[in-house]
C-alpha cells in the first residue's frame, strides 16, 4: 500500500487492512476472538479511499506511530469505527495473510533511530 509522510515529521504511515469474515461462523458472529479458523477467512482488504484517509487522519491527530483499528461493515455496507488499539496485536494477521507488517514496523523503528542519531 501507499506510504504517506506526515508533513514536518519523520512519521510514515503505512496502512494494512485485513478482512475477518466472522459472520461465516456461528461461533464467531458475535465475537471474532472466539476463533474458528476452519470457517472464518482472513484476507487482505483494500479500504475505500474515504475510510483509508480517515484512518490516517486519526493516527495523525492522535500523534501516534502505530494503531490497530477495529472496523466493521454493516449488512447495509456502512463502515463503522469501533476502536483504535495503540498496542494491537498483528503478527497472527501477518502469518495468515502474508502482509509485511513486521518489515514496516522494523523500517519505522530504523528510521526513528536514524533521526535520533542526527539530533
Amino acid at each position: 500500500m501507499d506510504t504517506q509522510k506526515n508533513p514536518g515529521s519523520q512519521k510514515a504511515l503505512i496502512p494494512f487492512a485485513v478482512r475477518i469474515d466472522s459472520q461465516n461462523s456461528k461461533k464467531t458472529e458475535v465475537d471474532w476472538r472466539r476463533y474458528d479458523f476452519a470457517n472464518v477467512s482472513h484476507s487482505i482488504e483494500r479500504l475505500p479511499c474515504e475510510i483509508h484517509q480517515r484512518c490516517i487522519q486519526l493516527i495523525q491527530k492522535l500523534d501516534l506511530r502505530y494503531g490497530a483499528m477495529d472496523l466493521i461493515v454493516s449488512p447495509q455496507g456502512e463502515w463503522v469505527f469501533l476502536e483504535n488499539n495503540c498496542n494491537g496485536q498483528w503478527l497472527w494477521l501477518e502469518k495468515l495473510t502474508g502482509l509485511k507488517i513486521s518489515n514496516a514496523i522494523a523500517s519505522q523503528l530504523i528510521r526513528l533511530d536514524a533521526t535520533k542519531d542526527t539530533k
